[in-house]
């Protein structure tokens, strides 16, 4: 669907034409160097997250800030998307979408010259691979609509946790320990995501919004839970889990800032859908054109000769 097309249901869901997107850089970098950086990417967030854990005094406390809610995607994010990208890359390289013609193979071939009683023989070169005749496209991989999923999330949830943390919640005075962990779980979050933006393949539709709408929902939804049934901050003690922002005991400010943010974001995905236009069109402008979702909000429909031409450029 073009820009200015009808939003249709259909719209929300995870599908996409070509499942090599989330498996490859928007760039034409060698291609084990992307499987390097989500191993990177994976390895790094998941040993913060593991040192965050194995020095948590109170456990349970971990899974009562967003913070540490979208840390926690965020590095399944990461993880999930190494395990896809290197599957998909060097382990799931199944004839499904080409099939090698006859002809494409070195053979001798005899022919009579009926001039004469000579035989000549000629050896035919590779032609080159091409799609199968009336093959229709398997659907996104189930592992890469998750990876989507995660995607989405981070795009709109880590610059938020990001602002709100350096502009109300901050400590005045940290040093050392704390504020590495600070860094890496209310600054770098929106930083590694960002640049895995830029540097991915992976597409941004601005109806795709409704995922971290609705991962806000569930977490306002548990803290709301979490204080009927008598939780506190484990930290303070105090009802509120983000003072000034997030206390039930204080409904009305609590249900304005929720609101605020709700709003918000929808804009933050927006923002992150605008990077992802700039990143396509200095690929196209500066490395040639690439299919892909050409100004679409939503779904995009391809056709074999696309898909043909964009996979033989990754060959």
């Amino acid at each position: 669907m073009a820009c200015g097309g009808r939003v249709k249901l259909s719209d929300f869901w995870l599908n996409h034409g070509d499942a090599s997107v989330f498996a490859k850089s928007q760039w034409p970098i060698h291609r084990f160097i992307y499987p390097a950086w989500r191993v990177f990417l994976a390895l790094y967030l998941l040993g913060w997250l593991i040192f965050r854990l194995a020095i948590e005094k109170n456990f349970g406390g971990f899974f009562v800030f967003l913070t540490d809610w979208t840390f926690l995607v965020l590095t399944l994010y990461a993880v999930s998307s190494c395990i896809g990208v290197i599957y998909f890359t060097f382990a799931d390289r199944s004839n499904r979408f080409y099939s090698k013609d006859t002809a494409s193979q070195p053979e001798n071939v005899t022919v009579q010259d009926l001039g004469s009683n000579m035989n000549v023989t000629s050896t035919e070169l590779p032609t080159p691979r091409r799609p199968l005749e009336g093959a229709v496209r398997p659907p996104l991989p189930h592992y890469f609509k998750f990876v989507w999923v995660l995607f989405n999330i981070c795009l709109a949830v880590d610059p938020i946790i990001t602002v709100v943390y350096w502009s109300f919640l901050a400590p005045q005075e940290e040093s050392g320990l704390g504020l590495a962990l600070d860094i890496h779980f209310h600054a770098l979050n929106t930083v590694f995501i960002y640049a895995d933006l830029l540097v991915s393949a992976i597409p941004v539709r601005v109806v795709h919004s409704v995922y971290p709408f609705l991962y806000g929902t569930v977490y306002i939804s548990f803290t709301l839970i979490y204080f009927w049934s008598g939780g506190v901050n484990p930290y303070s003690g105090e009802t509120a889990i983000y003072p000034g922002v997030l206390d039930w005991s204080q409904a009305g400010w609590t249900v304005l800032s929720c609101v605020v943010i709700s709003i918000t974001v929808p804009l933050i995905h927006l923002f992150g859908y605008g990077v992802y236009r700039l990143r396509v069109y200095i690929h196209k402008r500066y490395f040639g054109r690439r299919p892909e979702e050409n100004c679409n909000l939503t779904t995009a429909e391809e056709t074999p000769d696309t898909f043909y031409s964009e996979h033989q450029q990754d060959m």
